[in-house]
């Protein structure tokens, strides 16, 4: 197996020669995380199994993973800027706080566990924001944005 990323940054070619069958199929995908078991996939339908099943590649899993994550932190940012008043008036300080320290409990852990997960099965971050899908870097980012407004709020609160 070939595999080579080219120059352009969401560009992908999969090369995979069979030298007992004499031949090669190159794969040339513009999205870097297109799933590697597609050329077998291809092999097999060429060998005549037409049962093909496809089949999420644990970045794709990711991705789609993320992606939730991502529209749940951001409807969260949204839900704690547009009721941050109505939170102040209806509730007691203390119950205040326990609110916004869970808040940013959770979201601080959720930040951490994606880099956690982003410097074990990535590289660094320049390979999360170019080879990528966006999604991994969003996500980072919204819990990040979240993190830090609930911590902001917490630290007024506290005043």
């Amino acid at each position: 197996m070939i595999f080579h990323p080219g120059r352009n940054p969401n560009f992908a070619a999969d090369i995979h020669l069979f030298p007992k069958e004499k031949i090669g199929i190159s794969l040339l995908a513009n999205n870097a995380n297109a799933n590697p078991d597609l050329v077998l996939a291809i092999k097999s339908i060429l060998d005549g199994d037409l049962k093909q099943s496809y089949s999420l590649s644990r970045i794709q899993q990711l991705d789609v993973s993320l992606t939730i994550v991502t529209i749940i932190s951001s409807i969260l940012f949204l839900i704690t800027i547009g009721l941050n008043k109505k939170i102040r008036r209806n509730l007691s300080k203390s119950l205040l706080k326990q609110h916004l320290h869970f808040l940013s409990i959770m979201s601080l852990s959720l930040s951490v566990v994606l880099l956690i997960i982003s410097i074990i099965v990535l590289v660094n971050h320049r390979h999360i924001f170019t080879w990528q899908p966006y999604s991994i870097a969003t996500a980072l980012s919204s819990s990040l944005l979240l993190f830090s407004t609930l911590f902001l709020l917490l630290i007024k609160e506290n005043k």
